[in-house]
């Protein structure tokens, strides 16, 4: 795909391209491939040529897909110069892309494996072109992988879903066999979500066990 730019120009058969048809050329492309609010995305041209030039009466200037563009960031962009249906000039373009978002920032330092409730969080618009990992959209149900430093911008590489059960939380151990079922009380010594198997060890023994959680109080060992 090719977004086009039709200049006409009435008299000469040398002229110099102006700068702002190279400048509107590259940032309707960028935009068109991006789909924030202008605000949100801030296109700064760092090196745009002044001495482009064309040879017809009419052209047309493209951008070249032949690489891929960084959505973000600095970005060098090639712009051809089309007449007659052949590429007659090219140029490159370089601008620098800046995003801004609403994003979560902790409002204090969270610890490792706390759960994020609304009062250690804000809301802050600030620029996310550099950010590391992608920018939480929802906070619900996630707790951090290790400390977060306040200030800092909530990501989901910083964030895990909070496990139904926690590592050193008491459990109840159902067993089930052939012809009985009894139930103990145990320590969860991992974390685990339902479903999933965990190591519990049963209240005053050493021994450990490996169960599947029931809920965030239950697990369940069967016994062949």
């Amino acid at each position: 795909m090719y977004l086009m730019l039709l200049l006409l120009l009435t008299s000469g058969s040398m002229s110099v391209i102006p700068r702002a048809d190279l400048e509107r050329t590259v940032e309707q492309y960028i935009r068109s491939r991006d789909a924030r609010h202008e605000e949100d995305l801030v296109i700064e041209f760092r090196s745009v040529p002044s001495g482009l030039v064309t040879k017809g009466k009419a052209y047309t200037l493209r951008v070249s897909e032949a690489g891929a563009m960084s959505p973000s960031g600095n970005v060098s962009v090639g712009v051809e110069v089309i007449e007659g249906g052949r590429v007659e000039n090219h140029c490159i373009v370089s601008v620098r892309v800046r995003i801004f978002d609403s994003v979560f920032v902790a409002a204090r330092q969270l610890g490792r494996h706390e759960r994020i409730a609304s009062q250690d969080i804000r809301r802050e618009r600030m620029e996310t072109t550099g950010l590391k990992g992608d920018a939480l959209k929802s906070f619900a149900g996630l707790r951090t992988k290790r400390i977060v430093n306040a200030g800092s911008v909530l990501t989901r590489e910083l964030t895990e879903s909070v496990p139904d059960i926690a590592q050193g939380s008491a459990v109840t151990l159902i067993v089930r066999g052939k012809n009985f079922t009894f139930s103990v009380e145990a320590v969860a010594r991992e974390d685990g979500a339902r479903g999933e198997l965990v190591t519990v060890q049963r209240a005053g023994n050493s021994a450990r066990f490996q169960a599947t959680v029931l809920d965030a109080r239950t697990v369940e060992m069967t016994i062949q």
